[in-house]
């Protein structure tokens, strides 16, 4: 089941190793393109904010879809129309925290992954508002 750029749209209740927050993700237009080798791998730029519990808003970049590294099939050209890549300045000094993971593609209301902190991997997911 095909999941698009207007699933991801919105404001999504997000926990990361029980961090909890809200992250909103804007509408965009911007489609790019990444060739690689024969491969046209085409994806979603997205941009949005990361809010805290107090109510204190970081900023959201990233990309929906294109090239998926983590398939194991046979594709010469590996891709994913529900992957996402979220990098989120969480304001606490340190580098922007990346965030990978998926929406599901059944209701398409949730999605989840990892993420690293300082180099550990943890846990994450997100349900729509």
């Amino acid at each position: 089941m095909a999941v698009e750029i207007s699933d991801l749209v919105g404001t999504w209740d997000i926990v990361h190793d029980d961090w909890e927050a809200k992250v909103t993700i804007n509408q965009t237009v911007e489609q790019l393109e990444e060739v690689v080798g024969p491969c046209t791998f085409k994806y979603w730029f997205v941009t949005g904010t990361y809010i805290t519990g107090d109510g204190v808003g970081h900023p959201v970049s990233g990309t929906f879809q294109g090239r998926d590294l983590l398939q194991r099939t046979e594709d010469q050209c590996p891709s994913s129309s529900h992957l996402v890549q979220l990098s989120m300045d969480l304001g606490n000094g340190e580098p922007d925290q990346i965030f990978e993971g998926y929406m599901f593609t059944h209701k398409k209301q949730r999605m989840a992954g990892y993420t690293l902190w300082h180099g550990i991997p943890f846990g994450w997911y997100a349900t729509k508002v």
